[in-house]
Order: C-alpha cells, then structure tokens, then sequence
C-alpha cells in the first residue's frame, strides 16, 4: 500500500504544471503559425500576381494605339502577353475584356456609338487565375487578380 502522505504531497506540488501546460498547447500553437505561414504566403502569390495587372495596365496607357478605338482590330494583345510574363502563367489564364459605356451603362460592343450628349467611355481589363498549394493545409486554390483602366 503506497504511503499516503507521499500521495497528499503530490497533489499540493506544483513544480513541472507549466511544462504539462506547455505540451497541451504546442500542437495549437504549431497548427496556428503553419496556418499563417501558408495565408501569407497565399497573399503575397495574390499582390504578386495584382502587381503585374496594374504594370500591364500602364503600358497600356503608355504605349500609343495608333488605330481608331472606334475599330474592332484595336490590338491590344500585348497587355495579355505582358500580363502573362509579368504573373507567371500562360496566356490562356489570362482573361482580357473590352467594353463600352455610355453614361455609365455597359454597351453590348465595343464598336457601338453612345448618343449625342452622352459621356462615351472604353474600357479595357484584366483578369489573372493561378493555381496556389499550400505547404501545410491549403489544398489547390485558385488566386484571380482583377483590374480596369479606361482607354478613352
């Protein structure tokens, strides 16, 4: 029959509870930061990929159209082509839209003509989707980064 005193001092000691503490709460803690870890690289993927719609956007303000916008052939492919090499992908997970507006609603084509006394506005945007895996949890996810800029 064990001593019970040597039992009722046991249950009054405390030394060693914070390292049981510490076991119980590791596992969360290590769960919390690879959570963070794959989040923030996930973002920084996403800024990475916003970055390089926006360069792509400015050349398009940069470099002259030298045709009519009024003209379907408008080429603006150089903007897919550049969005592309700037995020890393293919063209074909580039998605290039061109649009008109007139006093503010969006036109069927890009060809059409607002009336008189109506604001006319074309605009151009860009739309990137990148597959994103995790190191740690995060299976595939798909990342898009969107943008718009007005050419006329």
């Amino acid at each position: 029959m064990p001593d019970l005193r040597f039992l009722r001092g046991l249950r009054r000691d405390e030394r060693g509870v914070s390292i049981i503490e510490l076991g119980l709460i590791a596992p969360v803690l290590a769960l919390f930061i690879a959570g963070i870890i794959d989040l923030s690289q996930g973002l920084a993927q996403r800024f990475a990929m916003q970055q390089a719609i926006n360069r792509s956007l400015e050349l398009a303000l940069v470099r002259p159209v030298e045709m009519d916008l009024n003209d379907d052939d408008v080429d603006f492919s150089y903007v897919v082509e550049e969005a592309a090499a700037a995020a890393g992908v293919e063209e074909d997970a580039v998605t290039f839209d061109r649009w008109l507006q007139c006093d503010g609603t969006r036109m069927p084509d890009w060809e059409d003509t607002c009336d008189p006394g109506k604001d006319a506005a074309r605009y151009i945007s860009l739309a990137v989707e990148k597959p994103f895996t995790g190191n740690f949890f995060v299976g595939e996810v798909t990342i898009t980064a969107t943008g718009a800029l007005r050419v006329q």
